[in-house]
């Protein structure tokens, strides 16, 4: 059997080297943070959210990026991740 399809790729010029551990740490802090700010959002709408965050932040910044941003860019970075990602499942602003 092949399954083809079944996972969305991101362009090698665009996409940063993160492994495993590291994903899943964003991808869990965004679920969190959801899960507290918005308790009544249902889990779907939440994990699609959360994969959106976790794969923009993996297609614009490398690893050491993210390490001690300033909270100028911390806050560059929400605004990315809410227009980019919010919309799309029609979440207001969480912060």
């Amino acid at each position: 059997m092949l399954f083809v399809g079944c996972t969305k790729t991101i362009p090698p010029d665009t996409q940063y080297i993160y492994n495993t551990e590291i994903i899943r740490n964003l991808w869990i802090l965004c679920n969190q943070g959801f899960q507290h700010k918005n308790p009544f959002l249902d889990e779907i709408t939440r994990w699609q959210t959360c994969d959106c965050y976790t794969d923009t932040i993996r297609e614009t910044y490398a690893p050491k990026e993210l390490i001690g941003m300033s909270e100028l860019k911390g806050k560059e970075l929400a605004k990315l991740l809410i227009n980019k990602c919010n919309p799309k499942n029609n979440i207001q602003n969480p912060t």
